[in-house]
């Protein structure tokens, strides 16, 4: 018989900033929701290509050496995993950008929702509505 497939959730960079800014107005929503996916062995994906857009926002709020440690942080962790996208997904959130309604427009959304489609997820963590305007569940508002 086969086992039932871990309930997967891609996490988004509003996600990745609410949960390094401890000042963001989401950051104990990220934190907590965090906490609840590890409880609820919940596996928790995300793009490199995240990772490249906070780095230069972590770099003005700590200096280089605070950003190295906090990017290092979460490429190594165990509690995130990492994908970089593959030339399909790159075409793929190509073809998205082109006929995706604003406000989804931004290219990392349409990215992000790419490297989704292709990992079979159809959940996301962050604090971005516009992704529910194309068929994405959002976490935490309605997590439970």
């Amino acid at each position: 018989m086969d086992q039932p497939k871990p309930r997967q959730i891609f996490v988004d960079r509003s996600a990745l900033e609410a949960l390094l800014d401890r000042g963001h107005p989401d950051h104990a929503s990220a934190v907590t929701f965090l906490q609840t996916a590890q409880v609820r062995n919940i596996r928790l994906i995300s793009c490199f290509n995240f990772l490249t857009e906070i780095t230069d926002l972590i770099c003005r709020q700590n200096g280089r050496e605070m950003t190295f440690k906090v990017i290092n942080g979460f490429r190594n962790s165990k509690i995130i995993t990492f994908f970089s996208l593959n030339s399909d997904d790159e075409a793929e959130a190509w073809r998205l950008y082109s006929v995706v309604p604003e406000p989804l427009l931004q290219f990392s959304r349409c990215a992000a929702i790419a490297l989704m489609n292709r990992l079979d997820i159809s959940e996301i963590f962050g604090f971005e509505t516009a992704y529910s305007g194309v068929g994405i569940r959002v976490v935490p508002e309605d997590s439970e």
